[in-house]
């Protein structure tokens, strides 16, 4: 009842509803309506209310509760079913203990702050209360794990263009799974997998955005290279239209991931956003070794061409990315 209240408040914002009219539309007391408009005004909806007249929708909070995000979706799979928290130890740790019991294809685990929000290698992904955004994409696409890979480009480049077209600002990708603005770390992304030989049960693809975070936030040795959409705007955003953007985006290109369609077109945009073709890198791989290369291409699995320094060239698959002075 809560989320259809305030959805007839929203459609009405213009004038009040008085409790009474709301108590016959809902079938419900006049003391229950009078609950769930407290209920919303504790989540942080200003919500004017005079004798006689009932109860006007003055302003919403940029909070990310599930009706919040999916009253802006336009999308076949995604975000049908969001998880949503307050706080929570990680978004892809729980979106992992969804998925062990039959869930949806594009079911959201989303969350205002992380206790221990984690990127790539187990490093710390800062997320502090409502300033950033901090969401799991579950799916369980049916297809062969030589093509699991495309997942992370195209939810790179969802996020990517969505950014670029919210704050109207050059956003890159730096290989294989950082989004930068001006050279600094807007937001990471995390692919986990569960499968077998011949079958993929899951994939978790969490999204970390510094939305409103300020400098303050990020410690000394992050500052240098982080950064968020408030600092590099200069403006607080929009939190949930952030999210929605990126949602709506994600939900075409996997549309076509799933139907095996458009994928030239969109490994062509990935290589068009890519922060690191034609630089000279430093590569960190297994064993923690690394190489010094200069970066070629994106090959259309995902793997970074690089030519090193003897003239070999060689398709990295993972790695740790730097650039490089000299080659």
């Amino acid at each position: 009842m809560k989320e259809k209240i305030l959805k007839l408040l929203k459609e009405n914002k213009t004038q009040y509803l008085s409790g009474e009219y709301l108590s016959t539309v809902f079938g419900v007391s006049r003391t229950a309506v009078w609950k769930v408009i407290k209920q919303l005004q504790e989540e942080g909806y200003i919500i004017q209310s005079k004798t006689k007249l009932g109860y006007k929708l003055v302003e919403s909070p940029d909070n990310l509760y599930s009706y919040e995000i999916q009253e802006g979706l336009r999308t076949k799979r995604i975000g049908k079913n969001i998880y949503y928290f307050e706080e929570i130890d990680s978004t892809n740790d729980y979106g992992k203990i969804v998925a062990q019991k039959p869930f949806e294809d594009g079911d959201i685990i989303i969350a205002e702050s992380q206790k221990k929000g984690r990127g790539r290698f187990s490093r710390e992904w800062v997320s502090p209360m409502r300033k950033g955004a901090y969401l799991s994409i579950l799916l369980k696409p049916q297809i062969s794990f030589e093509k699991i890979t495309r997942l992370t480009i195209i939810t790179a480049l969802a996020v990517c263009s969505a950014l670029e077209d919210y704050i109207q600002k050059k956003v890159e990708i730096k290989w294989p799974n950082d989004i930068l603005i001006n050279q600094k770390k807007i937001c990471g992304i995390l692919t986990e997998i569960s499968g077998e030989v011949d079958k993929i049960n899951y994939v978790v693809i969490g999204i970390g955005i510094n939305i409103n975070l300020d400098i303050e936030d990020f410690d000394e040795s992050l500052a240098a290279k982080a950064s968020s959409l408030k600092i590099e705007t200069g403006k607080i955003q929009k939190r949930k239209e952030v999210v929605q953007k990126i949602l709506n985006i994600f939900d075409q290109y996997y549309d076509d991931f799933l139907n095996d369609e458009n994928y030239e077109s969109i490994i062509d945009e990935y290589r068009k956003k890519s922060y690191l073709i034609g630089k000279n890198v430093e590569v960190k791989i297994y064993n923690n070794d690394s190489i010094r290369a200069r970066v070629l291409d994106i090959e259309k699995n995902g793997a970074l061409k690089v030519e090193l320094e003897n003239g070999e060239i060689r398709d990295l698959l993972s790695g740790e990315v730097t650039l490089s002075t000299s080659f």
